[in-house]
């Protein structure tokens, strides 16, 4: 019987220390970070050509988190960019607008909302969607209104590091377009190893102290 309680505590105390561990490397969310488009074109214009193409432009949030993004469709028939200091990136039906872009990033994030630098030209606001590859993770997102935040439609954005992802404008006339001025998106932080340290330390003698 003795051995049965000896084994018995030594089991519960090995599953309370994985319970702490594992406590100690959730990650949890952080407030949320911002990658802005409102930039220098300059800054990422690495050619002087006067337009952002090819992998030019990796916006970065204050955490750190990069964005690559890649043009892919424009209706001037070359694939890039037209950025703004004062409207950031501007998409929609326009001559001078993108129809769609990759991007990716190099952390896990959660895309949380956009914020709106400019819109409603002549004909009104130009929707879009966000796709991996084929599925498509939110579609119908409004571009109304002028420096307001929306949520994207389909509820936040998961974006893994090593997933390509498409911007794709759903517009139709050339006079629907908008500038986006920022995404906002949310982080993981995994606590440091002396989190658990601290943990183990705090509950371990009391282990001992029980099997005693």
């Amino acid at each position: 019987m003795k051995n049965c309680i000896l084994l018995t505590s030594k089991v519960a105390s090995v599953a309370l220390l994985a319970f702490l561990a594992s406590l100690a490397t959730v990650s949890s969310a952080s407030a949320d970070e911002v990658v802005s488009f409102l930039v220098d074109p300059d800054t990422f214009d690495d050619n002087n050509d006067g337009f952002i193409t090819g992998n030019e432009f990796d916006p970065a949030g204050s955490d750190g988190t990069v964005f690559n993004l890649v043009p892919t469709n424009n209706l001037v028939g070359a694939d890039r960019f037209l950025l703004s200091e004062t409207n950031g990136l501007h998409y929609g039906g326009g001559g001078g607008s993108t129809l769609s872009f990759d991007f990716s990033v190099d952390k896990d994030v959660q895309l949380e909302t956009y914020t709106l630098a400019s819109s409603g030209f002549f004909l009104g606001n130009p929707t879009f969607e966000i796709r991996e590859g084929t599925t498509v993770l939110s579609s119908g997102n409004t571009s109304n209104s002028t420096g307001d935040t929306h949520n994207f439609a389909s509820g936040p954005i998961n974006l893994d590091t090593g997933t390509t992802y498409t911007f794709e404008t759903e517009v139709s006339g050339a006079a629907i377009q908008s500038f986006m001025a920022s995404w906002e998106y949310s982080v993981t932080a995994v606590p440091e190893p002396g989190t658990f340290v601290l943990l183990t330390g705090l509950v371990l003698p009391l282990l001992i102290r029980r099997r005693r």
